[in-house]
């Protein structure tokens, strides 16, 4: 098949059931779910280089070949189960190298890791499991506020950034049966049962790695979308992770995965120092280092110490808490610290957006 006779023909339309566009390269399992979608609905194309700008006007900024897209193109069709007929390959247009990916209709459902996926209008759509169930109405107000701004959120979103907000959205939604058995009526009273002080310290800890995961996310795609920025910082990975990888996309995720370990240990400042990808966005200041850093700590005692106070979180924490104390946070306590890291996360990813123009995802 001709790619550059297909997309000729195709671009300038608007993105539809069977055409999408992105700016820049995306990981290789998200790709998967769009060809996929294609293939289980009408088939269609999907075009790399192409920016989308309000009222369904486009840029043609073109694309690097710094980075392999045919290499990911392939890691996606063997993630697609059975694999759909796909042509692609870069083709120039108005002066500008775009690469194309045509895939056929399927005569099976295809699947992305047990999953299907089908295009309806202009989005990819998980119909057997959707990832964002949407939001769950309960009956405090707080939850029901953090659920409005989750929701609020995903409208413009980097696939790093939705997946974020999605692990929000399922993880607070499992408080919604337990509510009445494990907590007090008023979110601002401290839990008094084991079952909710331990569900608690579960559930906030999981949010607190997932900010981790998303700013390792975030790298990642910033390396995909201009791979020249790999090159700059401490970038050394040893000879035994490089062979342990399948190819340069799991390298460069590994590379990314390196770059968050200073914030495990809760040194956000660290972090921010030692990638310059995130440090010229200057999208977190001082205080909020601060804050940040106290979050990650809270998050550290109820991952190692069951919330058991020690003289380490006492240097985060000077006068507020006592050594050997058991740690709690409300209900609400805990809402707006997780609130707080959606409001920092929505600050990154816009700047980051604006300044590497990172592909944004559909918000459903």
């Amino acid at each position: 098949m001709n790619i550059k006779e297909y997309f000729e023909y195709h671009i300038g339309k608007p993105e539809g059931p069977q055409l999408e566009y992105k700016a820049t390269p995306i990981p290789s399992h998200t790709i998967a779910q769009i060809l996929a979608s294609f293939a289980n609905s009408e088939g269609g194309g999907l075009v790399f280089g192409i920016r989308m700008i309000p009222i369904d006007k486009k840029n043609i900024e073109g694309l690097s070949t710094d980075f392999n897209m045919k290499g990911m193109v392939q890691k996606a069709v063997g993630l697609m189960e059975p694999q759909p007929t796909v042509f692609s390959d870069y083709f120039d247009h108005q002066g500008k190298l775009l690469f194309g990916i045509i895939v056929e209709k399927s005569n099976t459902p295809v699947l992305v890791g047990g999953q299907t996926y089908q295009r309806i209008h202009d989005r990819t759509m998980n119909v057997s499991s959707p990832g964002y169930a949407g939001r769950p109405t309960m009956n405090y107000r707080e939850f029901n506020d953090v659920f409005t701004l989750l929701e609020n959120e995903r409208k413009v979103a980097t696939s790093s950034k939705k997946r974020f907000l999605d692990h929000y959205n399922s993880t607070l939604s499992l408080y919604q049966p337990l509510l009445q058995a494990y907590y007090p009526a008023d979110i601002t009273a401290k839990v008094t049962t084991q079952q909710g002080k331990v569900f608690n310290r579960i559930l906030f800890a999981s949010c607190v790695d997932n900010f981790e995961t998303y700013l390792s996310s975030l790298l990642y795609e910033i390396y995909l979308a201009i791979p020249n920025t790999l090159k700059s910082g401490e970038s050394l990975v040893k000879v035994a992770d490089v062979l342990a990888c399948s190819d340069i996309e799991e390298i460069i995720q590994m590379v990314a995965a390196n770059r968050v370990r200073t914030l495990q240990k809760g040194s956000v400042k660290g972090f921010i120092k030692d990638n310059e990808q995130i440090r010229i966005l200057e999208a977190i200041n001082d205080t909020q280092i601060k804050e940040i850093e106290r979050i990650l700590q809270i998050r550290h005692l109820y991952t190692h110490r069951n919330g058991i106070v020690d003289e380490g979180f006492l240097v985060y924490f000077r006068g507020e808490f006592q050594l050997n104390e058991e740690h709690q946070l409300s209900l609400e306590q805990m809402l707006i610290k997780l609130e707080y890291l959606v409001n920092i996360v929505s600050v990154i990813d816009g700047k980051a957006v604006a300044k590497y123009g990172l592909s944004t995802q559909d918000p459903a």
